[in-house]
């Protein structure tokens, strides 16, 4: 969440017409992302009764339904092609790429570099909770 309000204010201080385009589109996108997580978290939570992601894993195998929302709702926020969280930081790069100087340009590189941290953090996130070993034999009966 940090991460994509500060590539909204990295837009922002490109001083271009695209960056300020992908500025709004990475508020909308991470509005809805943020809505759609906690309205996932929420929903796991109202059955599980836990915030532990150590009592979460296996998600998958006792609510499908409910993973397959969340790993689309983690691609969308690392910025997956196709998905609005990809268009929104796409169009943020190329506006900050615009500007002719070094400095920018460099700004823009190391900019870049928080996908790649993003996508890290979401993928080990969704890796742990979905697919690993259900140790909560409460969970067991929940399928």
């Amino acid at each position: 969440s940090v991460s994509h309000c500060g590539l909204v204010l990295f837009a922002i201080l490109m001083l271009n017409q695209t960056a300020a385009t992908g500025a709004i589109l990475q508020m909308l996108s991470h509005g809805l992302m943020t809505a759609l997580f906690f309205a996932l978290i929420g929903m796991i939570y109202g059955r599980t009764h836990t915030r532990d992601v150590r009592e979460l894993a296996g998600l998958m195998k006792i609510m499908p339904f409910l993973s397959v929302c969340y790993v689309i709702a983690g691609l969308a926020n690392l910025g997956l092609p196709g998905l609005s969280g990809f268009i929104a930081e796409m169009t943020i790069f190329v506006g900050s790429f615009q500007n002719n100087d070094v400095f920018h340009r460099t700004l823009t590189i190391i900019a870049c570099s928080s996908i790649v941290i993003t996508a890290v953090y979401i993928l080990r996130l969704v890796g742990k909770i979905l697919y690993g070993t259900c140790t909560n034999k409460h969970h067991l009966e929940l399928t």
